[in-house]
Formats: C-alpha cells, sequence, structure tokens
C-alpha cells in the first residue's frame, strides 16, 4: 500500500493537466476542498428572473418513467425547477433493482453507504458501510418523502408506447397501461386531467378494460425522462435437455426468483448450480451455504475476473480506488479521443503544444506509463496474495487496468472462506446441456420427493456434475420495449448494440427526450442525480456552455465516444456502452462545467463526497420557469 501511494504521488507530479484543471485555467492545490474558480459568462447565462438570453423559460408537462433511483433523481431535479411532473412505475412501489419483489436475500450495496447516496441526504448513521437492501429501500423512501416525490407517481402503470405528439407540437405522447390491484372498478385511477380527453371510441375501450381492472390512456408531456437504468429485464438461458430436466423435478430459476424459492425444500441438502460469477451469483452461492444449508454449491463462470474485496491490505477500497489520483492513469485516452476543445473552455489538454514535442516532456511521459503500469501490477499482485485467485483458479488472463467497468464485481463476504472449504467449487465453464438417467421402470413423471431419476449438468470441458436445482446469475436486459423500430433505430447503434447519447442523456435525433441512470458507476445515486440536474438545464436551454451545440457537433462528439469504446477501451461497452467508469470524476467535471457551477470539486486523494457535490450543483446560476 505504502508503494501503491508513492506511485501515485509521482502520478501527480508527471500527469498531464487534468480535464478538471484545463477547464478552470487554474492550478488546483486542494486535497479535499471546494475552490470557487471564476468561469467565463456565456449568451446562456441564467438569471434570476427565469430567463435564457433574455427568453422567458416556461413551465413544461414532464413525463418520468421509472421510479428507481434515476427516476426519483429526475422527479427531484425537474419539479424544484418549478415544472409539471408526472410519472410513471410498473411496479407498486418505489425503488427498481431494490424492490422486494425484485431483490434476493442477503442483497446488500457494492458501494458504501458514503458512495451510495444523494448529495441533500446522507444515510443514516446507524445503517453499516454496506446497507442491506431492505435499508437501501428504506432511505430511497425518506427521500421520496423528503421531496414529496410520491405524490407524482402512478403506481402500477406500464408504459406501452412513446409517440411523437400530432398536434404539432413539441414533445410526445405515452400510452399508459395502468392496473388497480384488488379493484375491479378503477375509473379513479386515470389521473383527472386525462379524463377530459378522452373521446368516445377511447372511452368504450377504457370501460372494456375497467372490468378487468385495467386503463389504457394517453398523455402528452413537452418533455420525457425515461428512467428504465440498466437493469430492465431477468436476462435468462435455455439449454438443451432443460424441459426433461425440469420435469423430473429440477428447478431452473433467475437469481430474481431465489426469494421465491422453499429455502428448506429447494435448498437445503441439495447440489445446487449457480450459472454467472457476478456479485449476485457469489451473493446467493454463500447464502444457499450458510443459510440455504446447501449439499453442494456450484459456481460455474465463463470466465475469471478480478474481484475487489471491501479492505485491500486492510483498508476500505473506496479510500484506495474511487480517488481522482487513480483515475487520472485512465485520462489521457478519455481527453485524446472524447473532449472537444470548446468543452475546455478553449484550453487544448496540454498548456503549450511545443513542450508535449520537447526532449523533456517525452522522457517525463515515458516515466508516467511505466508507473502506472507499475501500480497496475501491484495492485493484482496484492488481489491475488489476499484472495488467493492462482491458487483457487481464479486468477484473471486479462490486465486489471482492461477491466476496470461498472461490472466488476465485489467479494461477497465470506465467499473465499467457502471455496476453501469446498462448500462452495468455482468452476471455469459453460453449460452445455442437462441430461436425465430415468432409473424407473414406468414413464409416469415423478415428483421431487419420490423421483429415482438422476439429474445431470453436462459442461463445456466435458465434466458431468450431479445437481438437482439450478440458479440462473445471468443478469439483466437493458430493454427499452415502449420503444419503436424507429426510435430504438436512431437511439441504440446497430452494430453492437451501444446507446448513442451525448453526455450519456440525450440523443440529438430524439427531441425532448432525455435519459437518467444511463451513466452507470460506482457512485450509481450521485451520477443520477448529477445528469439530471444536467438535463433539466439542458431541457429549459440554461447550459452555459455547450448548450448550443449543432446536431452535427453532438452527433460527431457521439461517434467520437463510441470510436473509443470499441477501439481503445472495450471494457466501457458494457451496459449498452453506458457506464462512465473509470471516468467518473471526469464525467462530473463535464457536467459542472455545463452548468456552470462557480464551485468545483477537485479532491486528488478523496473518494466522492456527495455533500460537496451537491454544494457546487447550487452553485450555478439559479433559476425558476414561468407559468
Amino acid at each position: 500500500i505504502q508503494f501503491v501511494t508513492i506511485v501515485v504521488g509521482f502520478v501527480v507530479i508527471f500527469r498531464k493537466p487534468t480535464f478538471a484543471e484545463t477547464i478552470n485555467q487554474s492550478i488546483i492545490n486542494s486535497s479535499s476542498k471546494l475552490m470557487i474558480m471564476s468561469r467565463p459568462q456565456n449568451l446562456h447565462q441564467g438569471n434570476e428572473d427565469g430567463t435564457a438570453g433574455g427568453n422567458p423559460i416556461r413551465k413544461k408537462k414532464i413525463g418520468i418513467i421509472g421510479a428507481g433511483v434515476s427516476g426519483l433523481a429526475a422527479a427531484k431535479a425537474f419539479s424544484a425547477q418549478g415544472h409539471h411532473v408526472i410519472g410513471f412505475e410498473r411496479s407498486d412501489a418505489i425503488g427498481g433493482v431494490w424492490d422486494l419483489e425484485r431483490s434476493y436475500p442477503g442483497v446488500k450495496t457494492q458501494s458504501s453507504k458514503d458512495l451510495y447516496r444523494f448529495t441533500d441526504l446522507p444515510m443514516p448513521q446507524e445503517y453499516p458501510e454496506w446497507p442491506s437492501g431492505d435499508q437501501v429501500l428504506s432511505y430511497l423512501q425518506s427521500y421520496a418523502d423528503k421531496h414529496s416525490l410520491l405524490q407524482m407517481f402512478h403506481f402500477g402503470s406500464s408504459v406501452k408506447s412513446i409517440d411523437k405528439r400530432n398536434d404539432g407540437k413539441n414533445g410526445w405522447v405515452l400510452t399508459i397501461e395502468e392496473t388497480k390491484r384488488g379493484n375491479a372498478n378503477t375509473s379513479s385511477n386515470i389521473p383527472h386531467h386525462n379524463k377530459a380527453a378522452k373521446n368516445k371510441n377511447k372511452d368504450a375501450k377504457c370501460m372494456k378494460l375497467v372490468s378487468m381492472g385495467i386503463h389504457v390512456y394517453e398523455m402528452t408531456f413537452d418533455f420525457v425522462v425515461v428512467c428504465t437504468g440498466t437493469f430492465t429485464n431477468p436476462y435468462t438461458l435455455v439449454h438443451p435437455g432443460q424441459d426433461e430436466f425440469a420435469n423430473s423435478g429440477g428447478l431452473v430459476k433467475h437469481s430474481s426468483e431465489y426469494k421465491d424459492m422453499d429455502i428448506c425444500r429447494d435448498i437445503k441438502g441439495k447440489r445446487v448450480m449457480i450459472i454467472g460469477g457476478s456479485k449476485s451469483a457469489t451473493d446467493i452461492a454463500v447464502h444457499a451455504v450458510k443459510e440455504g444449508r446447501a449439499q453442494q454449491v456450484i459456481l460455474l463462470y465463463r470466465r475469471n475476473v478480478w474481484r475487489i474485496p471491501y479492505f485491500v491490505g486492510g483498508i476500505n477500497f473506496k479510500h484506495l480506488l474511487y480517488m481522482r489520483a487513480q483515475e487520472i492513469q485512465f485520462t489521457d485516452s478519455w481527453n485524446a479521443n472524447i473532449c472537444d476543445t470548446d468543452d475546455l473552455n478553449g484550453a487544448t489538454s496540454s498548456s503549450s503544444p511545443s513542450l508535449h514535442l520537447s526532449f523533456l516532456s517525452n522522457i517525463a511521459s515515458f516515466m508516467k506509463k511505466k508507473m502506472y503500469w507499475a501500480n497496475f501490477r501491484v495492485l493484482e499482485g496484492l488481489l491475488n496474495f489476499q484472495l488467493g485467485l492462482q491458487r483457487k483458479g481464479m486468477l484473471p488472463n486479462e490486465k486489471i487496468e482492461d477491466a476496470v467497468s461498472c461490472n466488476l464485481p465485489v467479494v461477497t463476504e465470506g465467499l473465499m472462506q467457502c471455496i476453501d472449504d469446498g462448500s462452495i467449487r468455482p468452476i471455469h465453464s459453460t453449460l452445455k446441456y442437462y441430461e436425465v438417467t430415468n432409473d424407473n421402470a414406468s414413464n409416469e413423471k415423478t415428483t421431487a420427493n419420490t423421483k429415482q431419476n438422476q439429474m445431470y449438468a453436462v459442461l463445456n470441458n466435458d465434466e458431468k456434475i450431479e445437481i438437482d436445482n439450478v440458479i440462473q446469475a445471468t443478469g439483466w436486459t437493458m430493454g427499452l420495449p415502449f420503444f419503436s423500430r424507429d426510435l430504438k433505430d436512431k437511439l441504440i447503434d446497430d452494430h453492437d448494440g451501444l446507446y448513442r447519447l451525448y453526455r450519456f442523456a440525450v440523443n440529438p435525433d430524439l427531441p425532448n427526450l432525455g435519459f437518467v441512470g444511463f451513466n452507470s458507476s460506482f457512485c450509481t445515486v450521485l451520477s443520477s442525480e448529477m445528469i439530471a440536474n444536467w438535463l433539466v438545464r439542458y431541457a429549459d436551454g440554461m447550459l452555459i456552455k455547450n448548450g448550443d451545440k449543432t446536431k452535427d457537433e453532438m452527433r460527431a462528439n457521439i461517434n467520437r465516444m463510441l470510436d473509443w469504446k470499441r477501439r481503445v477501451r472495450p471494457a466501457a461497452s458494457v451496459y449498452g456502452g453506458n457506464c462512465v467508469a473509470p471516468f467518473l470524476h471526469l464525467h462530473f467535471d463535464e457536467i459542472l462545467n455545463d452548468v456552470g457551477a462557480t464551485l468545483s470539486y477537485d479532491s486528488m486523494f478523496g473518494y466522492p463526497d456527495a455533500e460537496k457535490f451537491g454544494k457546487c450543483l447550487d452553485s450555478a446560476p439559479k433559476y425558476k420557469v414561468q407559468d
């Protein structure tokens, strides 16, 4: 750890100016304090009287899809500026992935409570460092109560389609399917401001659905925010022989269904195979051993990945991995490929072009790269030693700097101990097919308790393992089922499914439409809040920088981003490319620069401080919309 610290110190000495330094055009010498920076004035400067460039900003009707972390952040940001917000959530409660109907027993955050929070509401002091799913849900409820967000949302409401308005005005029409559970007479569930717009044909259709407890109606919006995030629908696998396996009494469940399994019947004393190597896979594997008392747990995964323990060498990993000093080891490629010169307030990424052509500069650049390399090799060695990865056959082939992204898992507490004592057996392979050997004389179907069938999982490494039940911790898909093919073609690149988003939030070919929560990071809550505040100013024409970019300029930036992800940093392509790790600080720098914040967060060695980022956002020009 001391060596890593020394290396980072040298990195700071020899680094190029960081993005934050160039946009402020000054040298930051504070390790964890907020510094007030003077930023150039712009024609898009916001005023207290609610004008942009002298024009009043009118109040908009905002539609928000989703009531998870990002949906709450968007609702708060837009309503705080005075807009009329109406949200839709398909489940019966807030929370998104933290909804008890979607999570599994024993789930807790990968980030500490200091990192997984909004700027204006810390998690309760009595919460553990890594809160449980129940505690996160309670925290989100507290945030919603603080800002009166629940009253803005319609629950049990699924958005079925989004279409352009046909009245000649800007905006979108959402078609909503709303279910009133437990009550067939649910006409009151349609918002009163929507009923008046129903024609007779629509009323007839609506009344037919009322008898089934379902309403379908349309609502128009000036601006729509998609907050469905990167985890929309369970991703499941189907293998040959799976039906016969299930008919013989075997269970195949997705990790989101683990909560519904009968532990005594389905786990206790059973041979359970977990497919996947993510945090959810290892969480369920440990739970199945310790709480479920499974006879044997097989952890089957495609490839070895780097895993980060909650404490690296006895130090909470938030103090080591989330600081800007670590991030600058990745920033050269970002600055060279992504940042526009005008993003830097007219400054280039180097203070003098001739300087970097000089002999001394070349020497410094060479030394810097070598120290970066040494830093990562030390980290790899430390993780291998602490976790015993090589001894367990779990040492990755790829370099850790090439693997850093939003899907880098944290080590589940107790995982390595279970592997050491044999209760969890990790296997680096994939499932080929299921095989059932029927020892019964008859072909009659038997139950799980009386069956004499022997059920196997045959792997692609030719190993044959007897199992009883399978849990697929295979993740989630990013789905936008309410988008038409035309909208998807504009948003999602057909080459490899990467999303075409500027600042991870807007697409120039989809006006009056924005995305929050598509900038996934190690600080998901803060990331959503930051981009939500950027988006409301974008919608209001109140961005101080880059708000006047043309569609062609935005497309060019998006194309550079996609090209960079494909050529330079493939790890950035996870979640449809909607991941800002390990460039979190740079991403936040861009947001603060665009909104015109006069405070800049430039801590070099501290992890992101949500409260201080909140003060930075609050330093942006104030304005209110007008009715």
